[in-house]
């Protein structure tokens, strides 16, 4: 008996690439949730969140350091129970301890506790730059730190304050 098979092999072969592609630049860590006035029925509060895959090289100091890892953001839309056409305020909380790295000519290890707040009014798309410090592990920190640079690109759906996308980049200041 002579069996048909459905796909050929190298429709096979793409379709297994798309399943193993690169994750996108963010991915949401939850369905985003919204807060309503119970007595307006209006939203006054939308969460929502992403992580992103962040790297790059810190140059200057005693050496260049190579930093990667994951950047977890959590961005909160909130709008005025008094005046819900004004624009919405977004509360950013970037959280970069995912973050390390490796000294190029030491071969030390790089660590960062950094975590930021920012206050932003709400629009389609913002950008952020984050200063933190990062310093050699077991160091506690303060006698050996150095200042990096985070940047990050963040597009919203405005009309309901969910963040749809986030982008990063690490860079020397």
């Amino acid at each position: 008996m002579k069996m048909h098979h459905a796909f050929s092999l190298p429709a096979l072969v793409v379709a297994g690439a798309l399943c193993w592609a690169a994750p996108p630049p963010a991915w949401a860590q939850a369905a985003p949730q919204t807060l309503t006035d119970p007595s307006t029925g209006l939203a006054v509060q939308t969460v929502s969140s992403a992580t992103v895959k962040i790297s790059g090289t810190m140059s200057g100091g005693t050496e260049s350091v190579a930093l990667s890892g994951t950047v977890t953001i959590e961005s909160r839309a909130v709008w005025s129970e008094l005046n819900t056409a004004a624009p919405a305020a977004v509360t950013l909380t970037i959280d970069l301890s995912g973050i390390s790295g490796t000294g190029k000519s030491t071969r030390a290890k790089y660590v960062t506790n950094a975590r930021e707040i920012a206050l932003r009014q709400l629009s389609a798309t913002d950008l952020v730059d984050v200063a933190f410090p990062f310093y050699v592990s077991g160091t506690g920190g303060f006698p050996s730190a150095r200042t990096g640079l985070a940047r990050f690109s963040f597009a919203y759906d405005v009309n309901t304050g969910v963040l749809t996308s986030a982008s990063g980049s690490l860079t020397s200041p």
